[in-house]
């Protein structure tokens, strides 16, 4: 008999391969240096910080997105091509293809209805500057920061070890291992997962920008009868420099549990990757909305 614990092995498979391939990417130590390698904790805070600045920068950006869906309930994977912008840090996706089949004329024409309408509802709405991020993976809807995402958490319930510097796409990193700490208070879902987790992120030492997290879920989190990881899962992305004052994650996948009403209380696993196809900066800040062509 196929245990749920087998299952969720089975789904993680590509997340595992999603790592494994990661991992290949060239990341060389860097010889010693006389200066003293930052502080985990203030690095962290400042990289933090960074990332809201990017969320805010972000939104002055246009992207296209590879989204690949990945679930028991599909028996392929679906896969979206989609436009993301912000209105009043409100995310709207404009969607262009499924599983590389570009929209009909028919289709095209009712997502420009439905994305216009979120235009002028966001239009309306006081801004929320940190609804838009740069990255990171979150449970939480609504306003939140950087710090509130799972990776954001990990600055705060992990336990740093091995820092070192490195040089990472040419650049000078300081890469750092971390496993959650669980003698950690938890208050967010966000937390709960990142006080489980172990694996290594990477910060570029100029910009203290977040260019690569790695981790594996080292146990299943419940909480409130919600399965939030299992134990095997993992989360993570790569991120490049889009401009001098942002960076974006060029992948990235994230693992979550979802729960299946018409089986309470069980759940299923579901995984999602996101690969960014391209961005480009609106021409001014009075650039309407409309004239934000779809990607061709």
């Amino acid at each position: 008999m196929t245990t749920f614990a087998d299952k969720l092995r089975s789904y993680t498979v590509v997340l595992i391969l999603f790592v494994a391939g990661a991992a290949r990417l060239t990341t060389q130590t860097v010889s010693p240096e006389s200066r003293s390698i930052p502080d985990p904790a203030a690095l962290m805070q400042s990289a933090s910080d960074k990332e809201d600045a990017f969320a805010a920068e972000r939104q002055n950006y246009l992207c296209v997105f590879k989204n690949t869906k990945f679930g028991t309930q599909e028996r392929q994977p679906v896969v979206l091509l989609y436009e993301s912008f912000y209105v009043h840090g409100y995310e709207i996706q404009r969607l262009l293809a499924v599983d590389g089949v570009p929209l009909s004329p028919e289709q095209k024409q009712a997502e420009e209805a439905r994305v216009q309408t979120l235009v002028v509802a966001y239009g309306n709405k006081p801004s929320a500057p940190f609804v838009g991020l740069a990255g990171g993976m979150y449970i939480a809807r609504g306003e939140h920061r950087w710090a509130q995402t799972v990776e954001g958490a990990i600055g705060r319930a992990g336990i740093f070890s091995n820092e070192r510097r490195v040089m990472y796409r040419g650049r000078p990193a300081i890469q750092m291992d971390f496993v959650g700490n669980r003698k950690f208070r938890a208050h967010t879902d966000e937390e709960r997962i990142a006080k489980v987790m172990s694996g290594t992120i990477l910060v570029d030492e100029e910009s203290t920008a977040i260019v690569r997290v790695g981790a594996e879920a080292m146990g299943d989190v419940m909480h409130d009868e919600k399965i939030l990881i299992g134990h095997g899962a993992h989360i993570g992305f790569d991120a490049e420099k889009v401009a001098d004052n942002l960076y974006l994650p060029s992948s990235w996948v994230s693992f979550r549990m979802v729960n299946n009403p018409r089986s309470f209380p069980q759940f299923y696993p579901e995984t999602e990757d996101f690969w960014l196809q391209g961005c480009r900066r609106y021409a001014n800040q009075t650039e309407t909305l409309s004239s934000v062509t779809p990607a061709q």
